[in-house]
């Protein structure tokens, strides 16, 4: 529905419905069935953009604690999640990068595939990530104290979300990281988006970026790859097939089941017991 993107210095965005007159949900046809809603996550985005970008004026601001804070406030309908880092071309400013991004990312046709597939009867792409996230801050494992520097966590045992993990030639931000000897890295993949595409894409951008950061790390500190997986039977199974069959290329990985109880309690008493010893 839309980009932001950020340093230290401001934040830009480009929003489905944007005029130089305000917001027109009549040239956003992807959101009329929830427009007031729309329209409200619309305006507090923009409210929290605007004090960023004030406090920003006046000192450096931080862009992933900005971002943090807008995931954690996502609805069910309209949210917000991390998409990566852009490295920019030389000059090219912050509303020029959004713009770039928006029309290379953002659907802005009046339907597409995945709004026919299944009636939109699926998930969104951070509901997973905040099941997860929540089974750890449960049993105590999950860290307060989440970026503490460095491109390798800490190795204290406690889990953290999206920490920066260094690839051959790219850093990454998986889901989770989680140090005790063995660095494990942990993304969550869900099959059972309404954006069968999306979910396919980013099963694959999982598969690469795995393998990368093996490589790059491996040297260093032991690897533990991890899948997080949810899925239904019978939904959107050609996405399925494609991701599993690219992460199980790249070796090594394990995948969970998350919406197997005994293959959830495993890899929650694995992660636990990884964090207490």
């Amino acid at each position: 529905m839309g980009v932001l993107v950020g340093d230290e210095h401001g934040i830009a965005v480009r929003f489905v419905g944007e005029t130089p007159d305000g917001l027109d949900l009549r040239t956003a046809h992807r959101v009329r069935q929830d427009g007031a809603m729309y329209a409200e996550w619309h305006a507090f985005w923009r409210r929290q953009v605007a004090l960023y970008n004030d406090r920003a004026s006046r000192e450096p601001g931080d862009p992933n604690a900005f971002f943090e804070s807008l995931i954690e406030h996502g609805g069910d309908v309209f949210s917000i999640y991390e998409g990566g880092e852009f490295i920019p071309d030389e000059g090219q400013r912050l509303p020029e990068i959004a713009d770039e991004l928006f029309n290379r990312v953002v659907r802005t046709d009046v339907e597409t595939k995945a709004d026919n597939r299944d009636g939109g009867v699926g998930r969104t792409p951070s509901q997973l990530f905040k099941e997860v996230r929540g089974a750890f801050r449960k049993l105590g494992i999950l860290s307060t104290e989440n970026y503490v520097g460095g491109t390798v966590p800490p190795s204290d045992g406690f889990i953290r979300a999206r920490y920066p993990v260094k690839g051959t030639e790219a850093l990454f931000r998986p889901n989770f990281v989680q140090r005790n000897g063995n660095l494990a890295v942990m993304e969550n993949v869900d099959y059972s988006l309404t954006d069968a595409d999306r979910a396919t894409e980013h099963a694959l951008y999982t598969a690469s970026m795995l393998a990368d950061v093996r490589s790059a790390n491996e040297a260093v500190v032991p690897i533990d790859l991890i899948v997080i997986v949810h899925s239904v039977a019978g939904m959107n199974e050609n996405a399925q097939k494609a991701g599993r069959a690219a992460i199980e290329r790249v070796g090594g990985v394990r995948q969970v089941l998350w919406n197997n109880s005994e293959d959830k309690e495993r890899f929650l008493h694995e992660r636990e017991r990884a964090a207490r010893h």
